[in-house]
């Protein structure tokens, strides 16, 4: 689908979600291009696949979740599940809605698992109120129609019930064009458009943490200190330095001081209890 500049302009100053609105042939063609693009960055080889994120993942979402059992668990674009380690003894049933042939086991860790393709259309195969907890980490920027995915998430999810969701709030550059390390139809979402879709879908946010500061990022001593969230100090200093740069966060650089900014957050909601 060609884009005109005028069209891009409007998409690029973050009012308005490039592919939230796509319908029919248009969902089905950017889910035959993203279906295993994911794995062919290189993450489908096992052998030097390395899951980065626990730290964060720990110290941003799964500490708001608090000490519970889970009855159903449902991991979006999981890959091979390793998201759900932290609290794998404290969840009784796993799914993972996941696209690509690459990543597909009967087990995590010991624990069995359902893996499901998800529909291009984004409808999630679960009833109504039937999962206590959704992950969703860095993959509905590769999604077309976001908002009705985040409604979907809302619907299965059981009151009480929590998402631990991150994902990019920078455009990831112009995506009419190639770009290094990112797949063709990525792009990041608005923080605002984001929050509204949360709260559209009956979700209340408990806990918001911008993150990935590209400030601390080129700055940290890797060779020193090894990668940057994977320790819980790298994970303090990001936060703080995206709290510090949240003035400077805006959907498109189009300066190179524009970049020193956080380029994520991290979301938790929860459905609140029916009185």
């Amino acid at each position: 689908m060609m884009i005109s500049d005028q069209e891009m302009a409007q998409y690029l100053s973050g009012t308005v979600l490039y592919g939230d609105d796509f319908s029919g042939h248009q969902l089905d063609e950017w889910f035959a291009d993203e279906e295993e693009a994911y794995a062919m960055l290189g993450a489908k080889d096992r052998a030097v696949y390395h899951f980065r994120w626990h730290t964060i993942n720990k110290m941003h979402g799964f500490r708001h979740i608090g000490a519970r059992v889970f009855n159903h668990a449902l991991g979006i674009g999981s890959a091979y599940g390793d998201e759900l380690l932290p609290v794998l003894n404290r969840l009784r049933r796993i799914s993972i809605l996941e696209p690509s042939d690459a990543f597909p086991q009967t087990e995590v860790n010991g624990v069995k698992v359902e893996y499901l393709k998800p529909h291009p259309t984004g409808a999630i195969p679960f009833d109504n109120s039937s999962i206590d907890l959704v992950t969703c980490f860095d993959v509905l920027h590769h999604i077309p129609n976001v908002t009705y995915v985040i409604s979907e998430m809302g619907r299965c999810l059981s009151p009480g019930g929590f998402l631990v969701l991150r994902e990019p709030v920078v455009s990831m550059g112009d995506w009419r064009y190639p770009r290094r390390g990112l797949t063709k139809r990525e792009r990041g979402i608005p923080i605002d458009y984001l929050k509204r879709a949360i709260g559209d879908a009956g979700l209340a946010i408990v806990s918001e943490q911008l993150c990935m500061c590209r400030l601390v990022m080129k700055t940290w001593p890797k060779r020193l200190f090894g990668d940057v969230f994977r320790t819980s100090i790298g994970v303090r200093l990001d936060a703080i330095a995206s709290s510090m740069l949240k003035c400077n966060l805006r959907y498109h650089a189009s300066r190179s001081w524009h970049k020193l900014r956080p380029s994520e957050v991290y979301i938790v909601a929860t459905k609140p209890d029916q009185d």
